[in-house]
């Protein structure tokens, strides 16, 4: 999945990894058996055999509604915040404003550009 429509109408992406609108979510059922699968293999077999529990949620940053895709499925199941104020930036790091960001650059034939995210702020 690269991009999807919010009911809004805002279009939320998923090309990036870190992104501050994007968590994981895990049914409380499968959370210790995915703890006993990951621990009997390295880290590669983790990630494979790890993501079938794990579905995908998303916020929209307009409306601040939540999209949730179950494991394995493409379509997403939409819910409204009572309060939007309240409920902004719901799935951001539990470090808020002190977790660190990430930071990529792109370079060809000796120019490029470094691109940053933080939870406050992002830029090239």
């Amino acid at each position: 999945m690269s991009k999807f429509l919010c009911d809004c109408g805002q279009v939320i992406f998923d090309q990036a990894d870190y992104i501050r609108y994007k968590g994981h979510i895990i049914a409380d059922q499968d959370y210790m058996d995915f703890f006993d699968e990951i621990e009997k293999g390295d880290f590669m077999e983790m990630v494979e055999k790890g993501s079938k529990y794990f579905g995908r949620i998303f916020q929209c940053e307009y409306c601040s509604s939540l999209i949730v895709f179950r494991p394995g499925k493409n379509e997403g199941i939409f819910f409204k915040p009572i309060d939007k104020d309240k409920s902004k930036q719901i799935l951001s790091s539990f470090l808020g404003e002190s977790w660190l960001g990430v930071m990529s650059a792109n370079f060809r034939n000796g120019q490029g550009e470094i691109f940053w995210t933080t939870n406050c702020d992002s830029g090239f």
